[in-house]
């Protein structure tokens, strides 16, 4: 099962200066997998840049099937790198 969240509704749950390309490899050493980074502009935000993460979630982590769960991950496996 894959999920897709963008980058600023992650960073919503979590206090980082990590890039995206950061978070995609120090979270896929930990469990959830990001198999790819889509940059994207928002014209209804006035052109703002973001991110967008598709990741892969496996069956027996169904907690890291929401934006919640992605953060806690991230703010557990980031203080370590």
């Amino acid at each position: 099962m894959n999920i897709k969240i963008t980058y600023n509704w992650l960073l919503e749950y979590l206090d980082t200066d990590a890039t995206p390309a950061d978070l995609q490899k120090y979270l896929s050493l930990s469990g959830p997998s990001i198999e790819r980074i889509d940059k994207i502009e928002d014209a209804a935000n006035g052109g703002l840049t973001d991110y967008v993460f598709d990741i892969e979630i496996t069956s027996n982590r169904i907690d890291m099937a929401s934006v919640f769960g992605i953060a806690q991950e991230a703010q557990a496996i980031l203080p370590q790198y």
